[in-house]
């Protein structure tokens, strides 16, 4: 059985906040308050939503900072354990 793609938690904040909004890296590095090389990274999946990033995100969207951080947590668990799987199979 085919595993599905590892969704980053970057893809859900453009897919389901920030593009319907019409919102780009730099409006969300104002609005706030990180640096636009950050927002930059968020954008390419290359930033992980750490803490303070969360509690930032939490307050601009709506929504908790547990959400931002619970979508890391499923991502960083989810890599860990086929990085395992990998391991294993060697």
């Amino acid at each position: 059985m085919k595993k599905l793609h590892n969704i980053h938690p970057s893809e859900i904040l453009l897919a389901e906040y920030l593009t319907p909004k019409n919102i780009g890296a730099y409006k969300l590095s104002i609005e706030i308050g990180i640096p636009l090389r950050t927002a930059h990274e968020l954008f390419k999946g290359n930033r992980n939503i750490t803490p303070e990033l969360a509690a930032k995100l939490g307050k601009y969207l709506g929504n908790s900072p547990e959400y931002w951080l619970d979508l890391q947590n499923d991502f960083d668990t989810e890599v860990e354990k086929r990085q395992n799987a990998k391991n294993l199979n060697k």
